[in-house]
């Protein structure tokens, strides 16, 4: 299929918008690579042949699945195709092996973090809710966080945080070693386990944590007290309930939904201690079919999970 009719074909028949500022140029053969924002699926062509090798996810008479957005134009980059092929930038996935502690049982499939997947105008509460549900994950809960939260753990499920609000500084992989903290600065080093992770979170980013990880949210910006924005205290909100909150809610302060795969349990609050001799229960909670933004594309979960194994053992 000659390249010009490749661009027509989907014109015509998809809806989503790729990224501008994603392509660049590489030395060695190889596909051009476009990815589909909305949900993440991709094709692959060769400039100069213009032929379609693969479409790693769906045929392209099946490209509109899954997309909420009838009469949004496909909006190319402006660029000339050189002789040799252009790629596309995948989403940047970094990942991170956190140890089990004496209190915390960590995880040997790694925590994935995906800076500012979502631009600013596509990180809508709404948006988000809507990706994350079509990938089978639910938001059970939408929430402003305070100075400062006990770290803790989730023993039984998985767990997708989006940054939809603000910024603040997550630490991973650690214990507070005293529960009276909440209201304070979290500048209290000497209140933890010793070691851990601290990233900062901004617009757009998701986070994935396996089930057992310890994370903590503190210092916020703009400084604001907790609230729950979702109804309910996040435990049993109905779809309905969630999905008419995502669509109206006022986001201030730092803000991020906690998502949990479908077919999961529900989520608990353990503050360390609770899986003692019982580390290998939580890393055996199963791996979801989907990863709750990037769906069944490679590169996000359903490669770094590796089938629940994860792709080496931190103990």
């Amino acid at each position: 299929m000659p390249f010009a009719t490749l661009i027509l074909r989907i014109y015509l028949f998809a809806v989503p918008v790729l990224k501008p500022d994603a392509f660049h140029q590489v030395g060695q053969r190889g596909p051009l690579s476009i990815p589909l924002l909305n949900d993440r699926h991709s094709f692959d062509v060769m400039p100069g042949e213009g032929s379609v090798l693969q479409d790693s996810s769906l045929p392209l008479s099946n490209i509109t699945l899954g997309f909420e957005k009838p009469g949004c134009p496909l909006l190319l980059p402006s660029m000339n195709l050189p002789s040799s092929p252009v790629s596309i930038m995948a989403p940047r996935v970094d990942k991170y092996f956190l140890p089990p502690t004496a209190l915390m049982p960590n995880s040997p499939k790694p925590l994935l973090h995906y800076p500012s997947f979502f631009t600013p105008d596509e990180c809508t509460p709404s948006n988000v809710y809507r990706i994350l549900r079509n990938n089978g994950w639910r938001a059970r809960w939408l929430a402003r966080y305070g100075p400062n939260q006990p770290s803790h753990y989730h023993s039984a499920v998985h767990e997708c945080m989006v940054v939809l609000s603000g910024s603040a500084r997550v630490l991973f992989g650690v214990a507070d070693l005293t529960q009276d903290i909440i209201g304070e600065s979290s500048e209290a080093s000497n209140a933890m386990e010793e070691g851990g992770l601290l990233l900062d979170a901004h617009v757009g980013d998701v986070f994935i944590l396996p089930a057992g990880l310890a994370h903590k949210t503190h210092d916020p910006n703009p400084v604001s007290e907790f609230a729950w924005l979702s109804p309910g205290d996040g435990r049993a909100p109905s779809d309905e309930d969630m999905a008419a909150a995502m669509s109206t809610v006022q986001l201030s302060g730092f803000t991020m939904p906690g998502s949990y795969p479908q077919a999961g349990e529900d989520w608990d609050f353990a503050v360390g201690g609770e899986s003692e001799g019982q580390y290998e229960k939580v890393w055996s909670v199963p791996v979801p079919e989907r990863d709750p933004v990037q769906g069944g594309a490679e590169g996000g979960l359903c490669t770094h999970w590796d089938g629940g194994k994860g792709t080496k053992d931190p103990r």
